[in-house]
């Protein structure tokens, strides 16, 4: 009898690591890098941050835009008040040319990067763990301000005149 108990401890002693690993690499940049045609053989599925992102050579954070400085002005005062969800495609041109620009954004307003939850899908616009359902993602990219739990607006595929100006249309 005290042998099997003793066993058991071993076992639950030796399963816990594994759960915590693979609930904490749920949570932390938990992509999977997808076989693809293009795009440098591959892409990303799943949470991933800009960091992850600025080592694709097809996004290019060197180039900094030029920004409106009364719509930066406007959003260092309330763009905290919002939490940001991002989708992306690695493989897309319009996420290419725009996750660069909000980084950029993100940065003259002080916004805590960390604070942005970025999910990276494939080309049928799926992410891992169904996060793209749960935010009905058709088209990427897509920038979603959330305030108290509940959608505000969101940028999709386009910005109507630039990331900082539609920002603050969805803010007012």
């Amino acid at each position: 009898m005290h042998m099997i108990n003793f066993i058991r401890i071993v076992l639950i002693l030796m399963i816990i690591p594994v759960l915590l690993v693979n609930c904490y690499a749920q949570m932390n940049n938990a992509y999977e890098k997808i076989p693809d045609e293009s795009n440098n053989g591959f892409l990303y599925k799943g949470v991933c941050t800009f960091e992850d992102i600025m080592t694709l050579p097809d996004f290019d954070f060197n180039t900094v835009p030029e920004l409106d400085t009364e719509a930066l002005s406007g959003l260092r005062k309330t763009l905290g008040d919002f939490e940001i969800i991002v989708f992306i495609g690695t493989w897309c041109e319009d996420s290419q040319l725009l996750i660069p620009q909000l980084y950029h954004v993100l940065n003259a307003t002080n916004y805590p990067i960390s604070r942005i939850q970025m999910f990276g899908v494939d080309r049928g616009k799926q992410s891992l763990h169904g996060a793209s359902e749960a935010y009905n993602i058709l088209f990427v990219p897509t920038i979603i301000l959330m305030k108290d739990g509940k959608e505000q607006g969101r940028i999709t595929e386009q910005v109507q005149q630039s990331v900082e100006l539609d920002l603050v249309n969805i803010i007012r």
